[in-house]
């Protein structure tokens, strides 16, 4: 599980998108919900996103070592 405060969201979804794996949004009630395969989803954050005027709060979990590291490197050098 990662917890994330994301700033650049097009880059996030970009790079949630090559990921092989899902990409879980852990909800306030302890839900998992894919962001990889979810249209209504990503809608949804943008919405956040510009509602909390350019930031995003977010806990992921990443099953794929693969997709976790390449969410850490796509973090590390854009935020």
């Amino acid at each position: 599980m990662m917890k994330l405060k994301i700033l650049n969201l097009d880059g996030f979804l970009e790079t949630i998108g090559r990921c092989r794996g899902p990409v879980y949004q852990v909800g306030p009630d302890g839900s998992w919900t894919d962001l990889c395969r979810s249209a209504s989803l990503q809608d949804a954050l943008r919405a956040r996103y510009r509602r909390d005027r350019g930031e995003l709060s977010i806990t992921l979990v990443v099953p794929d070592g693969h997709d976790f590291f390449r969410i850490v490197a796509y973090y590390a050098g854009d935020c």
